[in-house]
């Protein structure tokens, strides 16, 4: 039952028909059929092992489906305790790894992590993966609802299940299911059955021999789930086609795997299957999408992987990679990561509160908002420290720029009323505007609940990117960012963004992005400007009373109008602030505080 450290049969194989030519059918066969795995790196086991993991999983699985209510009873205290943040997958899968990865395959098989497909550097693609397929399914499925003429609102599945119960069922199938799953079907099945068939069978094509171990390996994966599908309920008539599904899902996943010789890629595609975490639009959208998106890497992976590299490479002495662990050295990345886990853990507590916008709500929003801040003090450190605090206490800018952002507001606020009352006509009535007395507590208050986020997205990520980049590229690389930042919020009963259409809200953020980014370069960098130009928007927005007219498509609309012809003359400025080298405003102590 030991390990044969041999290389594959195919490695040392001289194939004579690389000198003929080669026919159209021959040639995109070698392109589909071209593996980033390493064969010949990977430890060979053997058949009996092989053979015991297989019947271990299949007995133990259909075991655990079949006594699933007694298991629930005996972990109900654990469920009810974490509101099943901890989900019945988690718990599960566990021991089911432990025992079938840990003691069979690798203790009694010798397999290392390694031959497991388990590989620390091939982790940054597999978050990427994570982030970008997200991000993707979430485009799509407000695509879809576009398309059908249906509002974009948040899925209804955060209103029907606990948060808890959604976010559990997710982190069950990313830690717990998935990873198990594609470990054994493809990591270890698909691989080692390829290596015994060409040991046992040299004279065989080690094409053809991957393509016959391809669709044994994932029959085997598609037989794995008939008990499951006769516990359910399927019929003996139905359940052909009930497990067509996982093989046909059980060859793309193993293609993924083969053509990127990374196991994160498929692990997380396979668990945006399972669960798709759509925050817009609905489940089975979200699962097309990955499908989808699975072909496109099996399709084209040389072309994508190429442009990863690529970025990797551009961005490698700064702004947007993470393949450095050193927040110093990958400040821009950390950033972000600091940022939204600040903030979404701290929307997240508030989201499940009874009542969200409580004292103790008031406070988790509170601490969400300076996620930003706490972001750019983390990567700023000892050594960025003194740049960031001269940013941040820069008061001495001219006394117009003070003037400006403290009006400006008030003109914009005057903006959204006349352009809403050419929009309603005869429909449109003053009375929602609050007196001049309120705006300033209004003023303090989006100080407190949204300028305070400049430290983080003007103060530090702005300058930082203009470092790299030009002024209008930073700020929309920032804007994108900022507007995923608030996307919990949407689901947050009470706050601002749960009554705003999701797209209205990103044109707003993206215009507000490029019109912050001018206004900071046209002060010098001066971060107090920006809070006060912040909360004087919010301020705005509320004294205007523009949300609270009835007619939200309408109010908004007024409102992204002002916003996008303001950003629009920031972009055609040729003001010489702006171009104003960055370095030269960081070494400068004193300002000229004259116009």
């Amino acid at each position: 039952m030991g390990t044969q450290s041999t290389a594959d049969a195919d490695q040392n194989r001289p194939d004579t028909r690389d000198n003929e030519p080669m026919s159209f059918t021959r040639r995109t066969m070698r392109w589909y059929l071209q593996s980033k795995i390493d064969h010949s790196s990977i430890h060979r086991t053997s058949g009996w092992t092989l053979l015991l993991a297989l019947v271990v999983t299949t007995v133990l699985a259909t075991g655990l489906n079949r006594y699933q209510m007694a298991l629930l009873d005996g972990i109900s205290p654990l469920l009810e305790a974490t509101r099943t943040l901890v989900h019945p997958t988690l718990i599960v899968y566990i021991p089911l790894t432990a025992l079938v990865i840990g003691v069979i395959l690798m203790r009694y098989g010798s397999l290392s992590l390694h031959d497991l497909g388990v590989v620390k550097r091939d982790l940054p693609l597999g978050i990427a993966t994570l982030a970008s397929a997200w991000i993707l399914m979430q485009i799509m499925g407000a695509y879809t609802m576009y398309s059908n003429g249906t509002p974009l609102q948040v899925s209804p599945t955060w209103t029907t299940f606990d948060p808890f119960y959604i976010f559990g069922d997710f982190f069950g199938q990313l830690l717990g299911n998935a990873p198990f799953e594609e470990i054994v079907f493809r990591a270890v099945l698909l691989v080692q059955l390829y290596k015994l068939l060409l040991a046992r069978i040299p004279r065989i094509p080690a094409r053809i021999s991957f393509l016959i171990v391809l669709v044994v390996s994932q029959a085997i994966f598609a037989l794995y789930h008939i008990p499951s599908r006769l516990m359910a309920g399927v019929s003996l008539e139905s359940l052909l086609p009930a497990i067509i599904l996982p093989f046909i899902i059980g060859i793309v996943l193993a293609l993924v795997y083969y053509r990127t010789g990374n196991i994160f890629v498929p692990i997380v595609l396979h668990t945006f299957l399972n669960s798709p975490m759509m925050v817009v639009g609905t489940g089975s959208t979200g699962m097309a999408t990955v499908f989808v998106l699975m072909i496109v890497i099996v399709i084209g992976w040389p072309l994508l992987e190429s442009g990863f590299n690529s970025l990797r490479s551009q961005w490698a002495e700064g702004a947007l990679s993470i393949t450095n662990h050193s927040p110093r050295s990958r400040p821009f990345a950390w950033f972000l990561i600091v940022t939204f886990g600040v903030s979404w853990t701290a929307w997240f507590l508030q989201y499940t509160r009874p009542n969200p916008m409580d004292i103790p709500g008031i406070v988790l929003f509170f601490i969400g908002g300076i996620g930003p801040f706490l972001g750019a003090l983390f990567v700023s450190g000892r050594t960025g420290i003194e740049t960031f605090r001269h940013r941040l206490l820069r008061f001495r800018v001219p006394i117009s720029r003070y003037v400006g952002v403290l009006l400006a507001p008030l003109g914009m606020a005057l903006g959204f009323v006349v352009v809403l009352a050419g929009i309603q006509g005869s429909q449109f009535s003053a009375e929602t505007v609050y007196p001049l007395s309120a705006y300033p507590g209004m003023l303090i208050s989006g100080i407190l609940f949204g300028g305070l986020e400049e430290p983080g997205w003007r103060g530090f990520a702005q300058a930082h990117l203009q470092k790299r980049f030009s002024w209008r590229s930073a700020s929309l690389i920032v804007g994108i960012m900022w507007v995923l930042w608030h996307a919990p919020l949407f689901i947050i009963p009470g706050t601002t963004q749960a009554n705003i259409p999701i797209e209205y809200f990103a044109l707003l953020g993206i215009g507000l992005s490029i019109v912050f980014a001018w206004t900071f370069n046209w002060a010098k960098l001066s971060v107090p400007i920006l809070i006060l130009l912040h909360g004087g928007i919010n301020a705005a927005q509320g004294w205007s009373g523009v949300l609270e007219t009835g007619l939200m498509s309408h109010a908004m609309g007024a409102m992204v109008a002002v916003v996008w012809i303001v950003a629009l003359l920031a972009l055609l400025s040729s003001h010489t602030g702006i171009y104003t080298p960055l370095s030269v405003l960081e070494n400068s102590r004193t300002l000229d505080t004259s116009d």
